[in-house]
């Protein structure tokens, strides 16, 4: 039932991502909202569901949650910004997806925060337009290293995995734990 719950939850926020119900006022607190929605309740049942399995202990069960909601939080937000900055050879799909779909992402958020009047007329202008106007984007990929968006998006994606690995304590300290740890630290860093 939790499973179908949080399956259902990701089919609501892709249902508004495909009719594009954001506008300019969509703020940070929303998009937490949507990226718990959209991928980390996923990745918090499935290492829960594993440990409930195996009979676990209650608190294991709890920890691995933990672990895997604040674990989908860094993905989600990891994966927002190589939309933005990634070669699509590299990333193995076409890049500014998401700006083309006028979705707002946390890089974007940032921008429009900590920018200028003007700054924020263009990422409008670029989210309604159904993309940046100069093709690649490389307009925007500069607004964003301009006004750090992207130094923010990679630090909140550190402190994320931060709270995955302390979410792990409570396990013991075993090849596997060690092993959920290495994956998590490999999230902020990836580029595909």
């Amino acid at each position: 039932q939790r499973l179908a719950g949080v399956v259902r939850a990701m089919a609501e926020v892709e249902v508004q991502e495909l009719t594009r119900e954001t506008n300019q006022h969509f703020t940070e607190q929303d998009y937490w909202d949507r990226v718990a929605k959209k991928t980390a309740l996923f990745m918090a049942e499935c290492p829960r569901i594993g440990a409930a399995a195996g009979d676990a202990l209650p608190g294991y069960q709890q920890a691995l949650h933990g672990f895997g909601f604040k674990l989908g939080m860094a993905y989600q937000v990891v994966d927002d910004l190589l939309d933005l900055t990634a070669e699509p050879f590299t990333l193995g799909k076409p890049t500014g997806q998401d700006l083309r779909r006028g979705i707002i992402t946390l890089p974007l958020i940032h921008a429009m925060a900590a920018g200028s009047t003007e700054d924020r007329r263009r990422l409008q202008v670029t989210l309604t337009a159904g993309g940046p106007q100069d093709g690649g984007g490389e307009s925007i990929v500069r607004l964003l290293k301009t006004r750090g968006s992207i130094a923010y998006t990679l630090a909140i994606a550190d402190r994320l995995i931060g709270g995955a690995c302390d979410a792990l304590a409570p396990l013991p300290a075993v090849p596997a734990r060690d092993r959920l740890e290495a994956v998590a630290r490999s999230v902020p860093r990836r580029d595909y």
